[in-house]
C-alpha cells in the first residue's frame, strides 16, 4: 500500500481500515521523506491493485477524481480538472513535480489516489494551499504517478531510496536569458556550476551547457533535472543531451554516491575541504593595494575551521608563496607536503595560521 511519508511520521502503530470496515495492523516497508512517498504492508486476501499509468500523458484540463478521507469522515471522492503540471519551487518537498488540481482535497486526503476517468492512478494527493481556516481553496497538489513508480520499487526492495548525484547546478531559462545568449528557444536548463570530482566534471560538462534531454526525456526546467536524477540509483548510467555553442553533444554520465564525491574532494583538497574561495582585490590606507584569496565560507568543524580560519579571512600567502588568486593558492596547496602555513588578514590585523590535512593547527 502506497501513502505519504508524512502520514506515517512519528507513528507508533499503523492501522489500515478497508472500505468494508475490516482493520489491519500494517508493517512499514520503507519511506522516503524527500519525495514524501511511503510503502506499508498488510496481510489481507482478495485485495485488488489499481493500475498506475504514465503521468507524462496528462494535459491541463483533464478530468480527475481525488479519493481520500477528509477530516476523518470516511472514504470520499471529489472531482475537478488538472489545473497545472510540473509545479515546483513550492518548498513543500525536496523533490517537487506536482500536478495541480482544483478538486477539493482537505486534511485527511493525503496519500489518497488521484485517478482519471478510467479509474487509473495518475498521482497521489499530497498537499494544499489554504487560508487561515485550513480548508480547501481549490488549489491542491498531487505527486505524479511517474514519481511513484520510480520510488515504490526501491522502497519495496531496499526500504529507502539510494540517491546519487550528477554534480551540476542548473537554472531554468527565461526568454530574456535565452535571447541574451543567442539561443533559439528557452527549452532546457542551463548549467551554472559543475561540482569538482563529480560525474559531470568527468564527463566534460561545462558552465553554459544547456541540458535538453536526459535519457531521451525532454528537459524544460531546472527542477526536472533535479527530479530526474534524484530517483536514479547509484551506478545508473544516463545519457545527457547538451546544447553547447549551437551544437548537440551527448554525454553518458554514471550516477555517483554523494558521499563518494565528498570523499574525493576531501582527499584532493585536504586543507580547504568545505571552504569556498574567491579572488579578492582591495585597497586600504593601512595595507595599500592587496590581492588575495577570500574565504567566502568556512564550514564549522572543517579542517580549516579547526585550524582557526574563519569566513571573511583573506589569504595573502601560503608557504611563503604569494596567493593572489585562487589558482595560485591551489597550486601551492598541491605542492604542500605535511603542513600549509598561511598569512591571513582579518579585520585590521594579520596572522600566520598552520594547517595539516587532518586539521590540527598551531597558531603563530
Amino acid at each position: 500500500i502506497v501513502t505519504n511519508a508524512h502520514v506515517l511520521k512519528d507513528a507508533e502503530k499503523i492501522v489500515v481500515t478497508l472500505k468494508d470496515g475490516q482493520q489491519y495492523t500494517a508493517e512499514k516497508i520503507g519511506a522516503d521523506e524527500p519525495s514524501d512517498i511511503a510503502v506499508i504492508k498488510i496481510n489481507a486476501k482478495n485485495l485488488s491493485a489499481i493500475s498506475i499509468i504514465n503521468s507524462n500523458d496528462l494535459e491541463i484540463g483533464d478530468k480527475v477524481y481525488a479519493i481520500g478521507n477528509p477530516f476523518g469522515l470516511g472514504i470520499s471522492v471529489t472531482s475537478g480538472i488538472v489545473s497545472a503540471l510540473e509545479r515546483s519551487d513550492l518548498s513543500l518537498e525536496t523533490y517537487e513535480n506536482f500536478i495541480q488540481i482544483d478538486a477539493s482535497i482537505n486534511p485527511g486526503n493525503s496519500g489518497g489516489a488521484l485517478i482519471n476517468t478510467q479509474g487509473q492512478v495518475i498521482g497521489m494527493n499530497t498537499a494544499i494551499l489554504t487560508s487561515d481556516g485550513g480548508g480547501s481553496i481549490g488549489i491542491g497538489f498531487a505527486i505524479p504517478a511517474n514519481m511513484l513508480t520510480a520510488v515504490i520499487p526501491q522502497l519495496i526492495q531496499y526500504g529507502k531510496v539510494e540517491r546519487g548525484i550528477v554534480g551540476v547546478l542548473a537554472q531554468t531559462f527565461s526568454t530574456t536569458l535565452a535571447n541574451a545568449m543567442n539561443l533559439p528557444d528557452k527549452e532546457g536548463a542551463i548549467v551554472t556550476a559543475v561540482m569538482p570530482y563529480s560525474p559531470a566534471e568527468k564527463a566534460g560538462l561545462k558552465v553554459g551547457d544547456v541540458i535538453t534531454r536526459i535519457d531521451g526525456t525532454p528537459i524544460h526546467t531546472a527542477s526536472q533535472v533535479v527530479n530526474t536524477v534524484g530517483f536514479l540509483r547509484v551506478g545508473t548510467v544516463v545519457n545527457v543531451t547538451l546544447l553547447r555553442q549551437g551544437k548537440s553533444v551527448e554525454a553518458p554520465i554514471t550516477i555517483m554516491d554523494a558521499a563518494k564525491q565528498k570523499a574525493l574532494v576531501q582527499k584532493n583538497t585536504p586543507y580547504f575541504n568545505d571552504v569556498s574561495l574567491q579572488n579578492f582585490s582591495f585597497y586600504t590606507p593601512e595595507n595599500g593595494h592587496v590581492n588575495g584569496v577570500a574565504l567566502v565560507n568556512v564550514e564549522i568543524d572543517s579542517a580549516a575551521w579547526i585550524a582557526g580560519l574563519r569566513t571573511g579571512d583573506i589569504v595573502l600567502s601560503a608557504n611563503d608563496k604569494p596567493a593572489t588568486t585562487v589558482q595560485e593558492l591551489q597550486h601551492t596547496i598541491a605542492e604542500a607536503k605535511d603542513t600549509l602555513t598561511l598569512l591571513i588578514l582579518r579585520n585590521h590585523g594579520a596572522a600566520f595560521i598552520v594547517l595539516t590535512p587532518e586539521g590540527v593547527s598551531h597558531d603563530s
